[in-house]
């Protein structure tokens, strides 16, 4: 994604289209999760389409459907908003993963890695 008139890339990592089931909350709420499929995923982070507007800074709890977890619990990420889009009744959340369980970390860097390869994007 380029911004302003730079053309500098912000992403330390490539997004790749990729839907996968999250629920999510603010972190350390008492309420319930809502539920939404992600619209990309990479290694350091994923963007979806909320109807609750999370101020950038804020910090949400992902449970996370990965289909190289199929028949484990999902995993449970924490992560920080690091943008904001409207658009029509919905807002865009794009999230940076700032804590979650090393196995997983591995797994995911190891399924994007094999997806990027079958994309022919390496």
């Amino acid at each position: 994604m380029k911004t302003g008139d730079t053309g500098v890339e912000k992403r330390k990592y490539v997004r790749l289209d990729r839907s996968v089931m999250i629920s999510y909350k603010k972190a350390g709420s008492s309420e319930g999760y809502d539920m939404t499929n992600t619209k990309d995923i990479s290694k350091g982070g994923t963007f979806f389409f909320s109807n609750v507007s999370y101020p950038v800074g804020t910090e949400l709890e992902l449970l996370v459907n990965f289909p190289f977890r199929i028949g484990k619990e999902r995993a449970k990420i924490i992560c920080k908003v690091v943008n904001v889009i409207k658009k029509d009744k919905f807002y865009g959340i794009g999230v940076e993963f700032i804590k979650m369980d090393k196995t997983v970390l591995s797994e995911l860097h190891l399924f994007i890695d094999n997806l990027k390869k079958k994309l022919g994007l390496e």
